[in-house]
Parts: structure tokens; sequence; C-alpha cells
């Protein structure tokens, strides 16, 4: 029963705790507040008189103002638990001294009169206790979600006291009731008691001066945002005063000199009121805000109240209403009561929460000073002003028929209120996430390095390396992005190592590149070390030389031809500026040279000579895993003229994916309207990875979207959300699942298809906003993902956004569902029949791994219906993943199935899976790693490659090539610098010694050559027991670092963490 209405709220089983304390807290207060506000109301109407509530507002909201400023001050100078303890603990006291009062002087005037006016303050303390202690204990994402349900305690108490009353008034007086009530004021306390005791409510700090001096009234009201909600909140205070002043004049009218008829009908209208509220709360709020906005929310209640006052009028002004006998005076009657009740209720229900989330944009250390001030502060002057308005139309006409225009008039304000407010606040939003994503962005310093390769991190780092690790790096870059390579070499100029210096002035005096002349001119005039200047001196002139050398056309050939790879680099250097074509042999020379980075250097000239000569080497080049990407470069730097060469490159047959990749980066940094159609023209590939890098590079460029490119758009992303919410069905129906890789698998499809929702919408929409949005919602922040919620809500097609919306916000599956009219295709399926469906799913709607991951479930599932005609036809999959994990799964279930369907398999790989299958060991988990899929399983534990997608582990996975050293052999490892192979440990150990005999040790997991980890002089190897693993050769290694940034990051990352030996 207590989890069903803790569901019913919208609370998670972990808030179960706050929610039950909150919720016994707020019945308790609920009593006393509904016993109060009937003793109250009734003693001032029979015995005072209705047409005296004007002054008694004035009296009320001049005291609500003073009691309410006093908490703001307090709120910020004690801490929060002990405020709330201590108000409730005066109200008792004061409630209990008026009722001393009531026994030693009976019910005089004066008496009853400070009753009512201290209705509104107490009121407004307890509920502002009441609301901080739950903003408090919930997050804000926490606090959309029940903010609806959680005072429903206070709601449900009400009703039953409100209809109680009447039977309860007829053993006991009024006064008497509010001895009955104050002790409920008390229970209410202990439950705070328990509160305070259990969860920390003080978290919001006691403020400095500064931050007090910016919450005065006078500084907060320079912000329109706020004076926009305190305007709401006044003209809605006006209103719902208005409607009461008529509503007790009339009811003074029905039930004159009749006290207990007059308590009895006040306490079933409350509690009319009160139902009503419960059920908008309960069932009603929530939805609106949730399908219709919070400014729909807001404008219920005033278009209800501004209806039903034109129905009065009309009655007043018709049928007149003085004689209450009358038809005219009962018409009148139901409506203003109609009226009254629905304006209340509506207020409680929908406005108020709805008005809570206003305040979400504000500062976090400022929201809560903010709210109160407003809330309480300014909600008491509201009924100041309410109560000197209707003196003064009082002084103008006593017509009830005039009080009601007046309150048409107060309605139609408030509409126009709530739109410039929500105006205000969709553009407080806006304002808000951009800072949110400015603060957790890292301020980039003028770096002159401007390669995605290098973050800001790596290269501050290389700034304070050692010789050691700049020279791995260097060397890393060099070989990777050598276009950036000099770049960075110039900017470690300014290392704090001299020995880092020395060595860069090296590399400068023997490639000789003109590009470094100014930084050595910079250096020789700044550098305080004399052997540093001799060098930077020396390294300068060299390169004068040599290029008076060039320049007159002399050993130009001769050095282009020399052994030396220096001189040839340099040639290839100087070519670069090459205007002329009379050394073009020269450089088809050096575009054919066997040493790569003079190779590479060549790439460079002739991607910036442009010359049509060199185009033919360039589209060859492009196809080479080798010099691909540098190629891809070159041919960017030429644009347009090249593009129809780079399409019959992508569309030759038998193409490799790499290189079609190459090809669309190559159009995305081309970058100009012809490069934008060709990339738009492939959207509809028939290979996900392919559209989802077309994408990339068209959300880069910046294309241009007519209304048919963006219908075309959102139909993707409404297919991307669909296939979220599958994968969504998928997790919660797996029931076996071997170290939960389908589980992680699946996610990973979501991440994936999230990222790729991104880019289409960053195509539509305004980029910056999309990767703010982005940012927010994978921060995993609460407050953030609640904002940029917002955010979507404010600039989304109503046609996207009813698809997008649902599916990123923090709401139970089944409602994600119910609002998008998706059926659940997983509701009675086994563990079997969810993996076919898996296996069965189009390409493009799911990866290869995850279909992997699949089928490696299915030879833990105990089904005889395992081996079905769905696993049999992988076996005849052309991708070797599948291929060999479908074999492995029907062995595992039937050797003797295997044996038969084996004989079917194709020739050319029935050899190769005949042989492996039967060789692993069904019981040794680790016996896996002999099938690509446990291959796979393992580069994920492996630390380079532990945050990498899986799409990108299985490229890694396609360049791996099982190894095998017995125990006692010798690996080639020459020091850190070596251009060796990559070695991924799988079993085994092995230790790396020096010449001093230190020793670094290595097992499974680890990572070896390429330089990594080893940090000194040259090492050899001593392999303790057998060693298996994986080897990547090198040139497949550096075109790994080349296609994927985040790889080469890792690599450098972990260069500059040095191991001690």
């Amino acid at each position: 029963m207590i989890n069903k209405l803790i569901g019913l709220i919208g609370a998670r089983p972990e808030e179960k705790e706050k929610v039950l304390l909150l919720l016994a807290k707020g019945f308790f207060m609920g009593i006393f507040l509904a016993g109060y506000t009937v003793t109250a109301q009734t003693l001032f109407i029979n015995r005072i008189g209705a047409d005296k509530l004007d002054t008694a507002f004035v009296l009320t909201g001049l005291l609500g103002v003073v009691v309410t400023w006093v908490y703001s001050k307090l709120q910020h100078n004690i801490h929060y638990s002990r405020l709330v303890i201590g108000n409730i603990i005066l109200v008792i006291l004061m409630v209990l001294g008026i009722r001393v009062l009531f026994w030693y002087f009976g019910s005089l005037d004066w008496l009853i009169y400070t009753l009512y006016i201290l209705y509104g303050p107490i009121n407004a303390l307890i509920i502002l206790g009441f609301w901080g202690v739950f903003l408090r204990l919930f997050n804000l994402r926490q606090s959309k979600r029940i903010i609806g349900g959680i005072d429903s305690g206070q709601l449900s108490a009400s009703i039953l006291t409100f209809f109680a009353l009447p039977f309860i008034n007829k053993f006991v007086g009024a006064s008497d009731i509010l001895v009955l009530t104050n002790g409920c004021l008390i229970i209410s306390l202990s439950f705070l008691l328990i509160i305070v005791s259990k969860y920390d409510i003080d978290f919001t700090k006691i403020k400095t001066k500064e931050e007090k001096r910016s919450l005065k009234f006078k500084n907060l009201f320079k912000r329109k945002y706020i004076v926009l909600l305190s305007a709401f909140l006044i003209v809605s205070m006006i209103a719902l005063k208005f409607i009461e002043f008529i509503y007790s004049n009339v009811l003074e009218e029905r039930y004159i000199n009749d006290e207990q008829s007059l308590f009895a009908f006040i306490g079933i209208a409350n509690g009319t009121i009160m139902i009503l509220s419960f059920m908008i709360q309960t069932f009603v709020n929530d939805k609106i805000i949730a399908d219709y906005g919070v400014k729909v929310a807001v404008l219920v209640m005033p278009v209800i109240l501004g209806i039903l006052s034109l129905v009065a009028i009309f009655i007043a002004t018709a049928f007149g209403f003085s004689i209450i006998e009358s038809a005219g005076f009962a018409a009148y009657f139901i409506v203003i009561v109609g009226a009254y009740v629905f304006t209340t209720s509506l207020r409680d229900a929908m406005e108020n929460p709805a008005f809570k989330l206003y305040f979400l944009p504000l500062e976090d250390n400022i929201r809560f000073d903010i709210q109160t001030k407003i809330e309480g502060v300014i909600g008491q002057v509201a009924t100041l002003l309410a109560g000197g308005l209707m003196l003064l139309l009082s002084f103008i006409n006593l017509d009830q028929a005039f009080f009601l225009m007046s309150l048409v008039f107060v309605v139609i304000v408030m509409v126009f209120v709530v739109n410039a407010l929500h105006k205000s606040y969709t553009d407080v939003l806006h304002k808000k996430l951009s800072a949110l994503k400015q603060s957790r962005q890292v301020i980039e310093e003028d770096l002159p390095v401007k390669s995605a390769v290098l973050s800001k991190e790596v290269v501050l780092s290389l700034l304070k390396s050692d010789l050691n690790t700049v020279t791995l790096n260097l060397d890393l870059v060099k070989k990777v992005e050598p276009a950036q390579y000099y770049d960075l070499l110039y900017y470690l100029l300014k290392n704090e190592n001299v020995d880092v210096i020395m060595y860069i002035l090296k590399v400068i005096t023997e490639v000789k590149p003109l590009s470094s002349l100014p930084y050595l001119n910079d250096l020789i005039e700044n550098s305080e070390h004399g052997q540093v200047k001799v060098m930077a001196e020396n390294a300068r002139s060299m390169i004068f030389h040599f290029k008076g050398i060039m320049d007159d056309g002399k050993l130009l050939d001769q050095m282009a031809r020399s052994s030396n790879n220096y001189e040839r680099e340099f040639v290839a250097h100087y070519l670069v500026n090459e205007e002329s074509s009379k050394n073009d042999d020269l450089l088809h020379l050096l575009l054919r040279d066997p040493n790569n980075q003079v190779r590479k250097s060549a790439i460079i000239a002739a991607g910036n000579i442009k010359r049509q000569e060199f185009w033919p080497v360039l589209l060859e080049l492009i196809q080479s895993n080798t010099f691909g990407s540098l190629a891809q470069k070159s041919l960017a730097i030429i644009g347009d003229p090249v593009i129809n060469r780079l399409e019959s490159v992508f569309y030759k047959s038998g193409q490799s994916l790499q290189t079609m990749r190459r090809v669309l980066k190559t159009y995305g940094r081309i970058g100009s309207e012809k490069a934008k159609e060709v990339l738009w023209n492939k959207m509809d590939y028939p290979d996900k990875q392919i559209q989802q890098e077309v994408l990339d590079n068209l959300s880069k460029v910046g294309i241009i979207i007519n209304k048919e490119r963006a219908s075309r758009i959102k139909d993707i992303i409404k297919g991307d959300l669909v296939n979220i919410l599958w994968n969504d069905l998928a997790i919660k129906s797996i029931q076996i699942d071997i170290d939960n890789q389908l589980h992680d698998a699946l996610k990973e499809e979501n991440n994936r298809t999230f990222d790729h929702i991104y880019t289409l919408l960053s195509m539509i929409y305004d980029s910056s906003s999309i990767e703010t949005v982005k940012e927010n919602i994978e921060s995993q922040n609460p407050d953030n993902i609640t904002f940029a919620i917002e955010l979507l809500d404010v600039f989304l097609d109503d046609d996207l956004k009813e698809y997008l919306i649902p599916v990123l916000d923090d709401i139970p599956l089944d409602e994600k569902l119910a609002k998008l009219n998706i059926y659940d295709p997983f509701e009675k399926v086994t563990d079997a029949d969810l993996c076919k469906n898996i296996i069965n799913r189009d390409y493009n709607q799911i990866s290869r791994w995850t279909k992997a991951c699949a089928l490696f479930n299915m030879a833990f599932l105990d089904d005889d219906h395992v081996i079905s005609d769905d696993l049999v036809a992988q076996l005849f999959n052309p991708d070797p993943l599948l291929c060999e994990t479908a074999a492995w799964v029907i062995y595992a279930h039937s050797p003797y199935d295997f044996e038969v369907l084996s004989k079917r398999i194709p020739e050319n790989s029935r050899k190769y899976i005949t042989k492996l299958i039967p060789e692993i060991d069904n019981h040794n988990i680790n016996d896996i790693f002999k099938l690509r899929f446990g291959k796979a399983r393992f580069l994920k534990k492996v630390e380079l490659f532990s945050s990498l997608s899986t799409n990108v582990l299985n490229e890694v996975l396609e360049v791996c090539k099982e190894v095998y050293y017995p125990e006692g052999a010798s690996l080639d490892l020459k020091g850190k610098y070596s251009v060796s192979d990559i070695i991924l440990l799988f079993k085994g150990r092995l230790s790396l010694l020096n010449s001093k005999g230190e020793a670094i040790k290595f097992g499974h997991g680890d990572l070896i050559g390429g330089g990594i980890h080893v940090s000194g002089d040259d090492y050899f190897s001593v392999l303790e027991d057998d060693l298996v693993g994986l080897k990547i050769a090198y040139d497949d290694y550096l075109e790994l670092l080349n296609n994927h940034k985040e790889v080469l990051e890792k690599v450098l990352i972990l260069n500059n963490k040095q191991v001690t030996v």
C-alpha cells in the first residue's frame, strides 16, 4: 500500500523514507491549518462582518510583510533547521496564547480580529517552512518529478478535517477547536525533528557580506526576471483576495446570524477545495506541466476565474440578487462559490507548484533566498495591496458587480504578466545553460598548436616534461600529424628543461625548416642561457646558408637524391612554397621516397602546390593506411577541382571503409558548397558508419538546411528515437547476461545513437545550443538535465518535441512508450527469443558487436530451441566475428549438430572453423580469447582501449594478430624510442631489464611497445613463462592513432605518466 502511494506521487524506492516523513509532517500540518482557517473565517464573518475584510487584508498584509521579511533575513544568518523549528514553536505558542485570552476575556472583537489577521502570516511561515525543507531534501530533477504530489499528506488531512469540523462543532465551540489543531501542529513538529536529525538541510551556507548585499531588495529588483516573478505573484494574490472578498460577502448575506451553519458551510466548501486540489495535484498537474508546459499550468486559473466572473456579472445585471430567496441570488451564489472553490483549488494545486518551477533558472546560491522573499514577503505585500485596492474601490462603489468587473480587469492583467514572465523565463534559460557550459568548459590558452590531437593538458604537460617524454611524443605526432609537428616543436622551445630546448634546436639544425626562423629569432633575443643562444644562432645561420644555396638553384637536385634523410626532407620543405614547375620532377621523386618521413613532407608540399600533375599520386596515397590521412589533408587544400576525382575513389568497387571515410573527411575539410552537396547526396548510403561520417562532416561545414532536408533529418531522428526505446526494452527484458556484456553493448548503442541525434539536431538548429544541451544531459547532473530539457522545450519544433523530450526525460519507460504510442515487442519473450531478435536486426539499427554479445549469451541459455535457423544462418555470415561466435555457441550446445552443420560452411573458412572451435574449453571463460569475440572482450580491459566505443575496438581487432612467445624467448625492444610493434599481454609475465639491472614487470592487460610506459635506456626482455598476446603492426598502430584522436590522446597521456623502476 505504501509503495503504491510512493509510486502515485512519482517518487523512487530510494526516496521512500524522505517522502513518508514529509507526508506525515504535512498531514498533521494540514489538520492545524484547516482548523485554524475555518475558525478564523467563521468568527470574522459572523461577528465582525465581511465588509471589514478589506481593512483586515491590509493589516494581515502589513504584519505578513514584517514576519516574512524577518524570516528571509534569518534564513541566511542562522542554520535553516533551527529557523523552521523555531517558527513552528512560535506559532504553537501564539495559538495557545490566543486560546487562553479567549478563555479569560471571551469572544471580543479585537481578539477575533487578531485571530484573523494572524492567519496570513502563520500560514506563510508554515508553508514556507514545508517547501523549504522539501527543496533541501531533493535535487531539482527529483523536485520536478514529485513536486505535484509531495503535499498530498497535507491535502488529505485538510479534507478530513474540513468535513469533520461541522460534526465536531456540534460538541465543541469554534474557539476550542484551536486546542485540538494546535496539538496536531506539535505532532508535525516531531516529524520535522526526525527529518532534521536524519538529513542535512543546512547545506546552504550562511551568506557572506557580498552575497547578502546582492540579495537586498533594491538589488534584486534590478533584474527584470525577478520583477516579473513578483508581479505575477502580486496580481495572482489580488485576484484571489478579490474573489475571497466577494465570496465572504455572499456567505454573510446567506447565513446572517447563523454561526453554526456558516461554520459547517465553510468547512464543507474548504473540504471541497481540498478534494479538487488533491485530484488536480495527483492526476492532472504533472500531466499538464509535462504535456503542455509551465505556461499553460499557470494560465488555467485566471482563464476559469475570468469566465466565471463574466457569468456572475451577467446574472447580477440581468436578474439581480438583492432578495436572498430569489432564483437570481441562488444562481449568483452558486457561481461565486464555484469561482472561489475553483480559483483556490487551482491556485493551490496547479499554479503554485508550476510557479515554483520558474525559480529553477536562478543561481543555485541565491535561489532559496529569492524564493523565500518573493513567496513570503512579496506574497504578503500582495495581500496588503489587495486590501488597499479594495478599500479604494469601496469609496468609489460598493456594488458587487463593480468589484467583479475590477476582478475581470485583474485577470486580463494577469494573462499579460504570465506571457511576459514566460518569455523572460525562456531567455533566462538560454543564458543559464550558456553559463553552465562556460563554467565547465576549460578556457583554452592561446596555443599555436591547433590540432585536435593535442589537448591543452597534453601540451602544457610537455612544457614541464623531461627529454625522454618529449622525444617520444614528438616522434608520435610527427608520424601521425606531420602537418602539426613543427607547430608543436616550436612551441616546446618554451620548455622549462634546457635539455629539451637543446634537443629541439638539434632537430631544427638537422632539418633546417624555414618556418623556424621567427621562433629562433625570439629565442636568441629572450633566452638567458648562453649555450641555448649559441645553438640557436648556429641553426639560424645554417638555415640562411641553405636557403641562399636553394635560391640560387645549386645543389637542390643533389640534396634531393642524397642518402641523408634530413637533406631530402629539407628539399621537400623547401618545395612547399615553389611556384614554378621547374622542380616538379624532384617532388615526384620525393613522393616515392623510401623514407616515410621524407615522403610525408613531400605529400604536404604536393597539397600546397596544388598542381594537377600530383593529383594521381595523392589519390593513390589516400587509399594507403600509412599515408592516407596526410594525403586526405593535402587533397583538401586543393579543394573543389579534385572532388570529381575523389568521387571516383569513393565509389571504386571493393573500396575499403577507411578510404571512404577519408574521402568524406576531405570533403568536410574543403567545406565548399560543392563539397557539402556531395556529402548530402550520401545521406542515404547503406552503411551506418558512413552515414555517421557524412553527418559529422556536414555538421562541421554548416550546410544550409531547407524544409525538405529538415523533414528528412527529422524522420531520421524519429527512427533513431524508436531504436533507442527498442534497445531500452531489450535491456529491460534481459534475464541472463554474462558479465553484463549485452546490457553494456545495448547501452553503448543508445549512447552512439544519441550522438547521432545531436549531430542531426545541430544541422537544423543552432549548433551551440545543441552542444550545450548535450553537455548538460551527459553531465548526469540532475539540475543540468532539467535545464537542458527546458531549453529543448523552448526551441524544438512541436513535431520533434513530442518525440525527443519524452525519450530524454527522466520518466519510466512505460510512460515513454505510451507518449510515443509504441508497444513492447518483448513483453512475453524468452532470452533465446530476445537474442534472436537482436541478431536478426538490421545492421543500420544495431552493431555487429551487440549481435556478437547476443550470440555469446545464447551459449549459456538452457533452452532446447537455441539452435534454430536464426543461429545456423550466422554460420554463413561473411563477418568472421559473428561466424566464429555462432559456431562456438552451436558446438557448446551440441557438438554433433556442429559437426553436421559445419560441412555446409564454405571451403575457405571451414578448415579454420572446424579446427578452432573444438580446441576451446567451454568450462574456462578465458579460453574464449581464441575467438575474435574473446579478443574483443580482452581489448575492452586494456587501459589504452578501455574507454573506446565497440566500433573502434572492432577496427583494432581487424589489425590484431595473436602471438605466442615461449618461456625464455627475447623480444626486440630497443628502449623507449624504438619504432616497434605494439603487444598487448593476455597471458604470461614479462620483465624488462636495463643495463643497471633495474626491472619493470608486465602481466595480463599490460601493453608493451610503441614506447608506452617504458622510461630510460635500452631494455632487454625476460619472459618468466609462456606469453600469449595480441600484436599490432607499427604502421597499423599509427593509422589507428591517426583515425582516432581519442586513442592518440590516451597514448600521449600515458607517456606523461613516468614509470619509476
